[in-house]
């Protein structure tokens, strides 16, 4: 799990905290600043440097030999190029985690001077004193982001279809760790443009397959369409998500009300039930319909589009040309006499 925990008195079991809420209770004396240095995170880390430098290492050199393929004029399978997509997003990932800890399961407990009561009455927000959905302390930094909303929301229609395919279910009241479809609030260019270059390069990849060979006339002209829908699905569907978080979304929410009593909260209409599947029917979670349902019919649509291909990867390998089944000559890129 990781992180930082917070013990009270009266907490039942210890909650996460993130940066701010720890800021705000170091701030105003509720806890000591925490003693830990670089190294005793580094300490934490479980991973095998050899093992990521292999992965890393076996990565670059299959995108090596796949663009020597392409040079050298031997035919690249589909399957190969869903691969090297994949490929390119490991080592997107691999590069921002190079200093994460892997498989930390304990987390770094955090010891309150006070009851958490007090501290909620001597807040001056007001929220302090209204229903908090996850922990006590979620007046403090609980701001949405538009992209997470999204998430948690898919993975709301997963736990109902008892299909929790990509987090575990959380259970705990108060929340006793952070789940993996929280996702941290990013709002600048500096932090979203290189996402948005891996993100293009994934979707550029399968046009590679636009003029080469397929089994049939139509298995070519469904890849086409699924590998423009594609393309498509990356530059105007995240940037029609992009729009709400950066304009819309804030307008949106200062007409809503989040402040609300404690005791359940009712869904009056079909709209409000579509708007907000969680579990407690969280305020924060609910999501303005004119972003839900044309992001819906995206990804629905996007969905389509990926199977086709991954099918196709399969059933593609039944008729392949000669030059799929040759090897690399890289005596070719060595200059020589």
């Amino acid at each position: 799990m990781g992180g930082f925990v917070l013990e009270a008195a009266d907490l039942k079991h210890p909650i996460p905290v993130d940066a701010k809420q720890m800021f705000y209770l170091v701030q105003r004396g509720f806890i000591d600043f925490p003693n830990v240095t670089v190294d005793d995170i580094k300490d934490r880390n479980r991973a095998d440097g050899l093992a990521r430098f292999i992965t890393v290492g076996q990565a670059t050199w299959f995108v090596a030999n796949r663009i020597a393929r392409a040079v050298q004029g031997v035919h690249v399978t589909a399957i190969e190029l869903t691969t090297l997509s994949f490929v390119v997003v490991t080592l997107a990932t691999s590069y921002l985690w190079y200093h994460k800890p892997a498989d930390v399961s304990s987390p770094i407990k955090l010891r309150c001077k006070f009851p958490i009561s007090e501290i909620l009455e001597k807040a001056s927000d007001p929220a302090a004193r209204t229903r908090q959905y996850r922990t006590p302390l979620d007046f403090i930094s609980r701001d949405e982001y538009v992209f997470s909303l999204l998430w948690q929301y898919y993975n709301d229609i997963l736990r109902r279809l008892r299909m929790p395919l990509f987090m575990r279910p959380m259970t705990a009241e108060p929340w006793d760790r952070i789940p993996s479809a929280v996702w941290l609030r990013h709002t600048n260019l500096v932090t979203q443009a290189p996402c948005g270059v891996v993100i293009l390069t994934f979707g550029a990849i399968f046009f590679a397959a636009w003029n080469p060979p397929f089994p049939t006339e139509t298995e070519r002209t469904t890849w086409r369409a699924a590998s423009l829908y594609g393309m498509v699905f990356c530059v105007f569907g995240g940037g029609y998500t992009w729009a709400w978080h950066v304009w819309f979304f804030t307008r949106w929410r200062q007409n809503r009300p989040l402040l609300v009593p404690d005791g359940p909260r009712v869904r009056r209409t079909f709209a409000d039930w579509l708007r907000n599947l969680s579990r407690d029917n969280d305020p924060h979670l609910d999501m303005p319909l004119g972003l839900l349902l044309p992001v819906s019919l995206f990804c629905a649509l996007y969905v389509v589009c990926r199977v086709f291909i991954l099918i196709e990867d399969l059933i593609g390998l039944r008729a392949l040309p000669p030059s799929a089944f040759e090897t690399v000559s890289w005596s070719k890129f060595l200059p020589h006499i």
